[in-house]
């Protein structure tokens, strides 16, 4: 492990046992180098993404802190826990906890084709209505067929929920219950990114 993200991590961390640190995929900034660590002990949250700024510019976390906590207190977007941080450090840091899902490129990893134009699709429909709703305060919505592993699809009303409920082959509502699945031949632009 670089010695500057050892340094972070025992910054944020200093109380707790290490188990693994591990590359949670690619990075899209070389200045930065982020890590998944896993605790030995029980406690919350026992796992972890620790992102240390290599150049000593806190500049890009305190962006992503700021934007994480306004998309937490206005959006309809899950967001991760922020768990420790200090941006003024040495090595600038900013750690959180692991949010809801399954990693993106690990799925796009091992998905075809078509699959991926799918996944593309949805993380682009999420976005664009991230960016183009008119009151903040109301989570996203989107009428859009849903296409499941199945091939089937189904009405959703969340895009959060969306993206993060058909990763299973099937849609759920918010209280968990399944939605019924129809055939359908349109092409869903909301697909879930799973």
């Amino acid at each position: 492990m670089d010695d500057r993200v050892e340094r972070a991590l025992a910054a944020a961390f200093p109380d707790r046992e290490v188990e693994a640190v591990e590359d949670p995929g690619p990075s899209w900034n070389d200045a930065n180098r982020t890590v998944e660590v896993t605790f030995a002990d029980d406690r919350s949250p026992g796992r972890v993404f620790l992102k240390a700024a290599l150049d000593g510019d806190g500049s890009r976390g305190t962006r992503e802190r700021a934007v994480t906590d306004y998309v937490r207190a206005n959006g309809a977007v899950p967001v991760p826990e922020v768990v420790a941080a200090d941006l003024e450090a040495d090595v600038p840091y900013l750690a959180t906890a692991p949010i809801a899902g399954r990693i993106l490129h690990r799925v796009w990893h091992d998905a075809a084709d078509e699959r991926r134009r799918a996944l593309a699709a949805a993380v682009g429909d999420a976005l664009a209505r991230a960016s183009t709703r008119s009151d903040s305060k109301r989570p996203a919505t989107s009428s859009a067929a849903v296409r499941t592993g199945s091939g089937s699809t189904a009405r959703r009303g969340r895009t959060s929920s969306v993206i993060a409920s058909s990763c299973s082959g099937r849609s759920r509502s918010r209280t968990g219950s399944t939605t019924t699945s129809t055939r359908s031949p349109r092409r869903s632009s909301a697909t879930a990114a799973c």
